[in-house]
């Protein structure tokens, strides 16, 4: 249909604020979104041929080394015995839910994460909302904040049982300068205080990139929103309460399930540390993977006890997850 001026007239359909192309014009358009489609296409293969080499590398680190474990935990496998390595189906399992060496290293693992983690929580967004505030000398004070966390575990570990050594150590002659340890204390081999001292240093270790992370959360707060609550009369507690809690809510739930996972897999500060035995009551199932694996040459057993590590931390990812999600939303 042609216009007035000779040209060519789109008609438009009635009760419709957009024009219906000619058909003349359609196949140009479907080549233009033929053409997006594939350079998109082409894209995506591009994105994915980046991150090959990083997948591949996750693939190899993690991937395999948890589908042997899980394979290794079917099996008779054992060090001693190069003949072994047949399926035994659950039979590892039922042979650990029998055991109440597993049980114990199991309950000091609970015991020594919740404390510990939840220790971690407190004390960082305290020491991260005195860090946050201008003081003198705060790039000092926070630079040599991060120094328990860079040093190297193993060096941690000696350093702690040398400062709690009975004789010698620097703990005891203060208690006993103040006349509190006149024998001295063994807070390492006492059953009774050896837990509470590794989760102690645990705390130590593991507060300062806890600090970290909420400090860098709390600099993310838009200054208006804390004087908008300011100015509408909000208590420290309230502004705290209501505006800094809700805006930390993400870095505390990565701190949460990262020191988690990092404090129940946590093997060489326990063990250095206190030994991880059942006699010192600091026996964990990282030491148990440890001592069953290359000590009793069980690796079908070991590998069982890591399953159930695997499995208990899965648990707990997607609980905690789903119910700070849940929360979210509400």
């Amino acid at each position: 249909m042609r216009g007035g001026d000779g040209g060519l007239a789109i008609p438009t359909p009635v009760g419709s604020g957009q024009a219906v192309l000619p058909r003349a014009l359609a196949p140009e358009r479907a080549g233009r979104r033929g053409g997006l489609s594939g350079l998109k296409r082409a894209e995506r293969r591009l994105g994915l041929l980046y991150v090959a080499p990083s997948l591949l590398m996750i693939a190899g680190i993690v991937l395999y080394p948890l589908a042997e474990t899980v394979r290794l935990s079917f099996t008779n496998r054992d060090f001693l015995k190069p003949q072994s390595g047949a399926f035994v189906g659950l039979a590892n399992y039922r042979w650990l839910w029998e055991q109440e060496r597993f049980w114990f290293a199991l309950r000091n693992s609970v015991v020594l994460t919740v404390s510990a983690v939840a220790a971690e929580v407190v004390l960082a967004v305290v020491v991260a909302l005195l860090l946050n505030r201008a003081f003198a000398g705060r790039a000092l004070v926070r630079g040599s904040f991060i120094l328990p966390w860079a040093i190297p575990a193993f060096v941690a570990a000696f350093a702690w049982r040398w400062m709690l050594d009975p004789t010698f150590g620097v703990v005891n002659h203060a208690l006993r300068a103040v006349g509190l340890a006149g024998a001295g204390i063994a807070f390492l081999s006492d059953p009774s205080l050896a837990l509470p001292t590794v989760i102690a240093a645990h705390i130590w270790k593991g507060l300062p990139w806890v600090v970290l992370v909420i400090l860098a959360a709390l600099q993310l707060i838009p200054q208006e929103v804390q004087e908008a609550a300011r100015i509408d009369g909000a208590s420290p507690w309230q502004e705290f309460w209501y505006v800094t809690v809700p805006h930390l809510k993400f870095a505390l739930t990565v701190v949460i399930v990262l020191r988690t996972i990092w404090t129940f897999n946590w093997f060489d500060l326990t063990y250095l540390l206190a030994g991880g035995s059942v006699v010192t009551n600091t026996l964990i199932l990282p030491v148990e993977v440890y001592s069953l694996a290359f000590v009793g040459f069980k690796l079908g057993r070991a590998a069982a006890v890591a399953g159930v590590m695997v499995l208990f931390l899965a648990a707990f990812m997607v609980v905690f997850l789903r119910a700070m999600t849940e929360k979210g939303e509400a």
